[in-house]
């Protein structure tokens, strides 16, 4: 799946000749409904683009429960990892100077590129090491914050806004007949509408469907794990 999640976002950024990376400029505002577009379109939406997000979050989950359950790999891993807060502004700013350098340059294997690479280890800075930091310094204050229980529904909440939000995108900005007049209150309008939306249906979508879904699924497996059992004991029954 890590191969996959850099191979795919490259191989559709060659096939469909696109920019190696979004960056912001003066036009921004003003073109922001248009402008780079087929980008977002092709290698940020798509859920086969996002590959490296939810293996980070598999990995996230494996390490959690074999080694930061246990206090002596806890501390071991915290001792190794407690420099990485050094290392991810450091590589943060690389990524950004690469891009600002890329962005200019047409199309081609290179571009396309830092385009699967560029996601990915963004993934890895933004989200897979500030959760395993925060894992490791589970005393902290801040490692305090983030296990309050309105994160926690957020939690549950977020593969469910995932989903949904580009379709409250569509619908929020598709009534406009004419280019709309775009500035920052405008932009955090729309962002706080699309959030808000998203969260709503993502709560409903949650409780009528996901609810309902991993019931069913833990059913299934309890139901299987009990045949195992049943046949277990038979078969050493037999056996004695």
């Amino acid at each position: 799946m890590g191969f996959l999640a850099v191979a795919i976002p490259t191989a559709i950024s060659y096939i469909f000749k696109l920019d190696s990376s979004f960056m912001a400029g003066p036009e921004t505002y003003r073109h922001v409904f248009v402008k780079d577009y087929k980008l977002f379109h092709q290698t940020y939406t798509p859920f086969y683009t996002n590959l490296g997000g939810y293996l980070c979050g598999v990995l996230c989950g494996e390490i959690y429960q074999k080694y930061l359950c246990h206090e002596d790999r806890r501390q071991k891993l915290k001792q190794t990892i407690k420099y990485l807060w050094l290392v991810v502004p450091l590589a943060g700013w690389i990524i950004d100077y690469v891009g600002t350098i890329m962005i200019f340059h047409e199309p081609s294997l290179w571009t396309a590129l830092y385009t699967g690479l560029n996601r990915n280890l963004w993934i890895l800075l933004v989200c897979f090491i500030p959760v395993l930091i925060l894992a490791c310094d589970s005393e902290s204050i801040v490692s305090d914050f983030c296990r309050l229980p309105m994160f926690r529904i957020f939690g549950r909440l977020s593969p469910q806004i995932y989903l949904w939000h580009a379709m409250i995108l569509r619908i929020t900005s598709a009534y406009h007949r004419q280019p709309p007049y775009v500035n920052g209150l405008t932009i955090i309008s729309q962002g706080m509408i699309t959030t808000m939306a998203s969260t709503m249906l993502a709560f409903f979508g949650h409780l009528l469907l996901g609810m309902p879904l991993s019931q069913a699924v833990d059913a299934l497996f309890m139901r299987s794990k009990q045949v195992n059992k049943g046949q277990t004991k038979e078969e050493e029954a037999k056996s004695e």
